[in-house]
């Protein structure tokens, strides 16, 4: 049962959520819109030079959710062994 003492700390918790998925929000527009620093000339040019994950340590720091999402992705191994099996 909930006392008028949890409350607070729920809401706070709930606002935690929401405002981090906003950092989040802002960083993919900026990235995706070429904004902010992501508008930079180093940054755009090695968009296309650079695998992705080496972009993300140098150039995603200015957006560290972002950076880690995209780290996390980046780093998982690929394999088309399963679709070999079969």
């Amino acid at each position: 049962m909930k006392t008028h003492k949890d409350v607070p700390h729920i809401k706070i918790l709930n606002l935690l959520k929401k405002g981090k998925n906003v950092l989040r929000d802002i960083e993919f527009a900026n990235f995706s819109g070429k904004l902010g620093d992501f508008a930079d000339e180093d940054s755009l040019r090695d968009r296309g030079k650079m695998d992705a994950k080496s972009w993300w340590i140098i150039h995603g720091s200015h957006a560290p959710i972002l950076q880690n999402i995209a780290l996390k992705l980046l780093g998982q191994p690929c394999s088309s062994s399963c679709c070999e099996r079969n």
